[in-house]
């Protein structure tokens, strides 16, 4: 399971989002990922840290651990969205979504979303 905590910073205003000025502007996301049953083996991003306007700082954990483990993201507005994939040992995937992008004028405030994407059930069909 993944968790957002805080966000810090956003990309709301469209002038960020301009490829001459996104990068002048900052945004993260502190997070927590846990699996309690099988234990945690990977935690990754997308956009991953081959971007070179974002990083990925984990903290260090053991292979199938099922403590949980801590987490910050941080990009520039050029990048302003990020999945967190955590990986358990049989497979699961469970991901964090932030979006602190600009939103159309009639969308409704942004949200946090955290879900499991797949099941050990459901992975291998």
């Amino acid at each position: 399971m993944c968790t957002v905590g805080r966000v810090i910073g956003q990309c709301k205003d469209p002038a960020l989002m301009t490829s001459d000025r996104c990068a002048d502007t900052t945004w993260s996301v502190e997070f927590d990922v846990i699996d309690a049953v099988s234990g945690l083996i990977s935690v990754s991003s997308e956009p991953g840290e081959d971007v070179t306007s974002s990083s990925l700082e984990v903290s260090s954990f053991n292979a199938s651990t099922t403590s949980s483990v801590s987490g910050r993201y941080e990009a520039t507005c050029c990048h302003s969205n990020v999945t967190i994939n955590a990986v358990d040992a049989v497979g699961n995937i469970g991901q964090c979504f932030v979006d602190v992008g600009p939103l159309p004028p009639t969308s409704p405030p942004p949200t946090v979303e955290s879900t499991t994407v797949c099941t050990a059930a459901s992975r291998h069909r």
